[in-house]
This record gives structure tokens, sequence and C-alpha cells, in this order.
């Protein structure tokens, strides 16, 4: 990443060109955010997604730019931001450089956590330059506004730096740090309870879905089970009437055979009526043959209507049996 040779870019006035550093830092454990303002910068094409080459150990991690983080093409005097991300994005790294596109290039100090500036930092815009060397008074890459504290050109200013400033600005660091570590913090409590109830909220669904699959489950056994018993107390009764029909018709196979016998007596009681009176007309002459006779008729008369009356019985019973 260190090895072109860079020169300080100028505008076509003669004005180098800057970039205001804002902030420069992680926005998630995957992405780094970057936003300043550029200045003096030269008439290059800067359309192109800029990309972010950090330095971690001995490898060096390209980052493209996060499209929907862009907040367009660099322009001058213009406030810009973009965040970068990439899969193998380090934790952890010794030295960033913004690569704009056109061979301009900016030095990145070391990125902090959501770090925003307490002053003013005014980072050089230079430009690449293969097959040169860097001229001395472009070797570093950082410049302040007029005005802020300079950390590149301690040689023009011959009062060497107070301890207490940098102890300051250390402290200014260690306590923006320590903000910056409470809001992760308190950010990952609030998410670590969403997901807690996220959980409980889908456990919750879980044994309400189980709880209704078990009710149907015991509904249906109900269901089942009374359908069964419905159709066993159907089979009962059909095999009571079954029972009871072949009861019925063997009672009426009786009654037939009475009935029949019935008949035959009715009719040899008539032959026997019809031959006594062929005795009676010619014994008409004798008295006590023909009373006594007569008396044989009444007798037989009173058989044929006792047999009528045992047939009008049977026919009485066997119509009532048809019926039920």
């Amino acid at each position: 990443m260190a090895s072109e040779n860079r020169t300080p870019a100028h505008a076509p006035g003669g004005a180098a060109a800057v970039f205001e550093l804002k902030r420069f830092g992680w926005l998630t454990p995957d992405r780094l955010e970057l936003s300043g303002t550029f200045g003096g910068l030269p008439d290059a094409r800067l359309d192109a997604s800029p990309v972010l080459v950090v330095l971690a150990g001995d490898h060096e991690h390209r980052l493209a730019a996060v499209p929907d983080s862009l907040s367009g093409p660099p322009r001058d005097g213009r406030f810009w931001q973009a965040a970068f991300a990439g899969r193998d994005a380090p934790a952890e790294f010794d030295a960033a450089q913004l690569q704009l596109g056109g061979g301009l290039v900016v030095e990145l100090p070391a990125a902090g956590a959501k770090q925003r500036l307490s002053r003013a930092r005014v980072l050089e815009v230079r430009t690449t330059h293969p097959d040169g060397a860097n001229p001395p008074e472009a070797s570093s890459g950082i410049v302040l506004l007029p005005g802020a504290e300079s950390t590149d050109r301690k040689s023009e200013d011959p009062r060497p730096a107070h301890p207490a400033d940098a102890s300051l600005g250390t402290h200014a660091d260690l306590l923006a740090a320590q903000e910056e570590s409470r809001a992760v913090r308190i950010a990952m409590e609030q998410i670590a309870k969403e997901l807690s109830r996220a959980r409980d909220d889908l456990r919750a669904e879980r044994e309400h879905r189980a709880d209704d699959g078990e009710r149907f489950r015991v509904g249906l056994a109900k269901l089942r089970e009374s359908a069964e018993q419905a159709l066993v107390e159907k089979d009962t009764a059909a095999e009571t009437l079954r029972s009871e029909l072949e009861e019925k018709d063997a009672a009426l196979g009786t009654l037939r055979g009475q009935l029949e016998a019935a008949r035959a007596a009715v009719a040899q009681a008539e032959s026997t009526e019809g031959a006594l009176r062929e005795k009676v007309m010619r014994l008409e002459s004798d008295g006590e043959e023909t009373e006594r006779l007569r008396a044989e008729v009444e007798r037989s008369r009173a058989t044929v209507d006792q047999a009528r009356l045992d047939v009008q019985r049977l026919i009485g019973k066997l119509a009532a049996i048809r019926t039920n």
C-alpha cells in the first residue's frame, strides 16, 4: 500500500488539495464510516466508487464503498461521506488509505469506534507517481487548518509540545472511547433484550400451537369414541330387531299350522254333517232314531261352530302378527 511515490495534489490555481476529516470510525463491527469535506480538488473525474485500503499486519484488505451510504462523488467544498465494508474487514488495522480514483489518495489516521474528532484535522490529498520520489515537503500525509495544532511541521514551531497537551488529548480520546464503548454495550444489551423477548414470544407461540394441537387431538379422539359407541349401539339394536323378527316368523309358522289343522277339522265336520243329513232324510219316519240323529247333528253343528270360531281367532292373530 505504501510502495508508490506520492506528491500533494493541487487545484489549477495552485492551492493544495486537502480533506478536512470529520469522522472515521466503526459504524458496526464490519463497517467503517468516513466523512469530511474536500477542498482544492484538481480537475479530475472522481465519479468512480472509492475504495478504502487497510493494512493489518502483512495483509492488505480492500473494502468497497456501500452504495447506499455514498453522499455522491467528492466535490470541492462539499461535505462527503461513505461507509466501507467487506467480508474480511479486520477488527484492528495499522494503517488506512482512501483511494478516490484518478490517482488521488488520502492517508487516514487510526480509526476509533464511532470516533468524532475533537479538533480540526486536515489531511493532504495526494497523487501517485510510480516512477518519481516524494519531495521532502510532501513526506507527511496530515496538515492542519490555519490556527490548528500541527503535528507534522514541528520544525516551524520552536516551542516544544507540552506534555500536558498530549495527556489531555489522550484523556479526551480515552473518554470518547469509553463513551462509545458504553453506547455499544447499551446497544448490545438492548439487542440482547429484544432477542430474548423474541425468543420468549416464539416459545409462547409454540406452546400455544402445541396446546391447540393437543386440544384438537383430544377432541378428535372423543369424536371417534362417540362414533364407535353409536355404531355399537346401532349394531346391538339391529341384532335385537333381527331376533324379534325371527321370533315373529316362528310364531307365524306355528299359527299357520294351527290354521291348516282347523280348516281340515272344519272340512271333516262338514263332511260328517252331510252324511248325517242323509241319514236323517232316510230315517225321518223313525222317530227315536231321528231324534238321536238330530241330537248328533246338533252336536256336530256345535263342533263345526266351535271350529269356525277357532279359525276366526287364528285368522285374527295372524293379521295382528302381520301388522306388527
